[in-house]
């Protein structure tokens, strides 16, 4: 197999730079993962289906932020850097589904909370105000 031109150094420091901010920022959403997800969406009840698409696509993300990050650190080739370019697409779109399920996730849980409210009987005070903010 042919061997890929190499790039120019300074398109390799610029994937140097890149790689560490992705991987910084792998490390970054890892830790908001842990607080919004673990602390916050599951306290002391089991995860709805909405939410666990969520926990799902964080872990994927997550990933694939690390991946795209350690990738950029190993790209020194042109054909290397069309593989780079394939993890940036899929990272984005990793990401972009975070946003997107989130506040689905927010209203399930919302809407989980309003349904134990309303089993405590019929004259129980009921809080939807969760509800006005999705």
């Amino acid at each position: 197999m042919e061997e890929s031109p190499t790039l120019g150094w300074q398109v390799i420091a610029a994937l140097w730079v890149l790689g560490m901010g992705l991987i910084t920022a792998a490390l970054y959403f890892g830790f908001m993962f842990f607080i919004n997800i673990v602390v916050g969406l599951s306290e002391p009840t089991q995860p709805t289906a909405m939410q666990w698409n969520l926990i799902w696509s964080y872990v994927t993300a997550g990933a694939l932020l690390f991946a795209t990050g350690v990738f950029c650190l190993l790209c020194w080739t042109r054909r290397r850097l069309w593989i780079l370019g394939g993890l940036i697409v899929a990272t984005a779109a990793a990401v972009g589904l975070c946003f997107h399920l989130y506040p689905k996730a927010e209203r399930s849980a919302c809407e989980r909370f309003i349904a134990k409210q309303r089993a405590y009987g019929p004259n129980a005070p009921v809080d939807t105000s969760c509800l006005a903010d999705n």
